[in-house]
């Protein structure tokens, strides 16, 4: 069964996503690397809910779902780059390591780096969906 997702969803979305990137820039200038990781990945996966409401029409209740549909309806056919796909499942496994490991081992340049993919991920998505910020 499918559901019919509002515009007011899509941008609901898209605006979590912005608000999560600017958090993440935030807290990279102010070292908070953990958190700045975080909110990255999660820019991402609010995108990626918004373009997966309109592409594939129903959404996963899992974050390994969302991953893994956007991949599939949106990545693989090339509605966005290929690599926006690996960027969103690397950054997912960046989250887990900085949430969850208590000892994570990460390097700075590393979440700097999720940050940049997040922003890119997030304008891609915003470009798929004709929705200038």
């Amino acid at each position: 069964m499918t559901m019919e997702y509002s515009q007011e969803f899509v941008v609901g979305q898209l605006k979590w996503a912005d608000e999560a990137l600017s958090d993440a820039e935030y807290l990279l200038k102010d070292y908070r690397l953990r958190a700045s990781a975080n909110r990255a990945y999660y820019a991402m996966f609010y995108a990626a809910q918004a373009i997966l409401s309109r592409t594939n029409g129903q959404l996963p209740k899992t974050h390994s779902g969302v991953i893994n549909q956007f991949g599939l309806h949106v990545a693989r056919p090339g509605i966005v780059d290929r690599q926006l796909g690996a960027h969103l499942r690397n950054a997912h496994r960046l989250r887990i390591r900085t949430d969850y490991e208590l000892h994570a081992e990460y390097a700075d340049d590393l979440v700097a780096e999720t940050v940049q993919n997040a922003r890119a991920f997030v304008s891609a998505v915003r470009r798929a969906l004709d929705l200038p910020r």
